[in-house]
């Protein structure tokens, strides 16, 4: 589980600050092949739970089925993420491949602000399920909640430059969908924190983390 952990991750990594690269260069080879790459791993974490799952949890000991719940929660987590990973990717490379011009500066300066803490937190909780030290997770949380101030931000300003003419419709669409499904990534990422600590550590399920409030 660690390994497999350790390794969705390095490729979440990849795929979202590729893309949001190539957006910024408007780069339609790397965008069609981050896409293929997103598509190539949600069909691995969706044939994981359909194919690993069940024989998984009939390979348990009777002392870890108190646990193997917290199983079954990091994959359905980790399928969330990876769907919302897939559309991301496939919008951008969608919205260039169309000979569509690209974002302009602010929008630009706005995904840049929210990249940085979204790979802040991923690259967080890599360090996390390498050391096995759980002991900071709720400072990966609180960055992870600030984003979402951040979103409401992004979001707010971009109604307001969508009333610019020169601003097409189609443009202003394709922003609020990057930042909706980056958005819901990073709320199935929490969760999926959550979960994964709980399996690893499963002594340490009544020790829960300072509660911080999911913003909407």
């Amino acid at each position: 589980c660690k390994q497999d952990m350790l390794e969705a991750l390095k490729r979440i990594i990849k795929i979202y600050s590729g893309t949001i690269d190539a957006l910024f260069h408007e780069d339609r080879k790397a965008l069609q092949e981050l896409a293929n790459e997103a598509a190539e791993f949600r069909t691995m974490i969706k044939d994981r739970r359909k194919y690993e799952l069940v024989p998984t949890l009939k390979a348990l000991e009777e002392a870890k089925m108190e646990t193997a719940h917290y199983y079954v929660r990091v994959l359905d987590y980790l399928n969330e993420v990876s769907k919302s990973l897939l559309d991301f990717a496939r919008s951008s490379q969608a919205y260039i491949d169309n000979t569509h011009s690209g974002f302009n500066e602010e929008q630009l300066n706005d995904l840049k602000t929210i990249n940085a803490p979204m790979l802040e937190v991923y690259k967080g909780f890599t360090k996390v399920v390498k050391n096995d030290d759980y002991s900071h997770l709720s400072d990966i949380l609180i960055t992870r909640d600030h984003l979402f101030s951040l979103f409401g931000e992004a979001i707010r300003r971009q109604i307001k430059r969508s009333r610019n003419p020169e601003i097409g419709s189609r443009n202003s669409m394709l922003y609020l969908d990057l930042l909706n499904e980056a958005k819901n990534m990073a709320l199935q990422t929490r969760s999926l924190i959550k979960a994964q600590r709980y399996l690893m550590q499963p002594f340490d399920v009544s020790h829960h983390f300072p509660k911080v409030e999911d913003t909407e």
